[in-house]
């Protein structure tokens, strides 16, 4: 539970201090002192109202705004210009102004060939894909924040059931100390004990605060932690049935940023070293130049193998974990139902007087924290099963440690 937590918390600030520190004022959040969320919701909210997502949105409608062909026409003419004006200052002599417009004439025909040729416009579509990569990674972050909440809520629970347990073993304890049965250390220990778990868990009602308050800044709200969470959706049986890992493996790998990356970096170094055949065939650079370049190229399809290949073993990881998280779920379901066997036992046994009421209050409690068991289960089954479908949709793994 704590790994999970401290990995939730500290990708989440990395992408919110990554993307820009917005401050909660009332141009940036709405004005609410409270908000239920809902998980089916998360993603749409995060997309319509998160400072970070948006401005990655206006960074790309800043990229995707360029209009190319008209950037060309209009380099085009200024080249024609500047020619005009190089021939009248060659007639003129005018060596100083001369060399200034040759220099601009190379930066200039420099970029307009780059835009000939697609250089430019894959450039941007590079960076695009770059800011896009990120947005999904909020959205991630958002949603491993909203589980990890949720799982801590539960912890909560947990710890309040325990917290229940100590004060009715302390009860009695002091009791027994009365009958001087019981030494005083041994008592004061137990104190100890509940006083340190009563602060515990004052601590994770605080930790569960401030990271509602951090949800709510990253959907646009006011972050006063005072958000409800929804419980997750349930886990459908049959979509995990009918998920088909190899085929959407290909598709995940497609929409894979690195290798995405790798695959441009591999196609740019097979540029450069047919542009570096050509001059060095020309005589205009030596053959360790061309060489550079070919062992560059090289290197580049290694890059993209080992990226294609680290993607393919993550992916089945996600796919195995998504499996290991069900057989999980299925033991602690059959579990929870035994504890609830033993607990309509035990109230049997209690009416008819043959146990204490401690003893029934002890098997509520093994039924509970059964129950619990069960649900975070299939928390981590939902949450795996999530990491999936967001390598399927948008490319990226975020694997996670599921511990039974």
């Amino acid at each position: 539970m704590k790994k999970l937590f401290f990995r939730a918390l500290s990708s989440f600030l990395a992408f919110i201090l990554l993307f820009a520190p917005v401050s909660a004022t009332s141009e940036t959040v709405s004005d609410t002192s409270s908000s239920t969320l809902s998980w089916e919701k998360l993603e749409e909210q995060i997309k319509a109202k998160s400072p970070s997502y948006q401005i990655l949105d206006k960074n790309i409608s800043s990229i995707e705004i360029v209009d190319y062909t008209y950037l060309y026409n209009s380099m085009q003419k200024q080249l024609n210009e500047l020619s005009s004006m190089q021939s009248y200052l060659l007639e003129s002599g005018d060596r100083e102004k001369l060399n200034t417009l040759n220099s601009s004439m190379a930066a200039l025909r420099n970029t307009y060939e780059d835009i000939r040729d697609g250089k430019l416009q894959r450039d941007s579509d590079d960076a695009v894909n770059q800011l896009r990569n990120m947005q999904n990674q909020v959205i991630s972050a958002g949603q491993t924040l909203y589980i990890t909440i949720l799982s801590l809520e539960q912890s909560l629970a947990d710890g309040e059931r325990g917290l229940s347990a100590l004060q009715r073993a302390l009860t009695e304890m002091q009791l027994r100390h009365t009958l001087g049965q019981v030494s005083d250390i041994k008592l004061k220990e137990l104190e100890r004990r509940y006083d340190d778990t009563k602060s515990q868990l004052k601590t994770l009602e605080n930790t569960i605060t401030s990271l509602k308050a951090q949800l709510q800044l990253l959907i646009g709200e006011a972050p006063t932690g005072e958000a409800e969470l929804e419980a997750l959706p349930s886990v459908s049986v049959d979509e995990i049935a009918s998920l088909t890992p190899e085929t959407d493996l290909i598709a995940a790998k497609q929409k894979n940023y690195s290798i995405s990356t790798a695959a441009v970096a591999l196609e740019k170094s097979e540029e450069d070293v047919s542009d570096k055949n050509s001059d060095y065939l020309s005589g205009s650079i030596k053959r360790y130049e061309l060489t550079s370049a070919e062992h560059t190229r090289d290197a580049a399809k290694l890059s993209l193998i080992s990226a294609e290949q680290n993607f393919e073993f993550s992916f089945r990881n996600l796919h195995r974990s998504v499996l290991n998280c069900q057989q999980i779920w299925e033991n602690k379901k059959a579990a929870a139902k035994y504890q609830q066997q033993l607990l309509a036992l035990s109230e049997k046994q209690y009416n008819l007087g043959r146990i204490s009421y401690f003893a029934l209050l002890n098997a509520q409690d093994n039924a509970s924290n059964a129950l619990s068991d069960a649900e975070s289960a299939e928390r981590d089954l939902f949450s795996a099963l999530n990491n999936y479908r967001n390598a399927v949709m948008y490319g990226f793994v975020n694997e996670q440690t599921q511990e039974g």
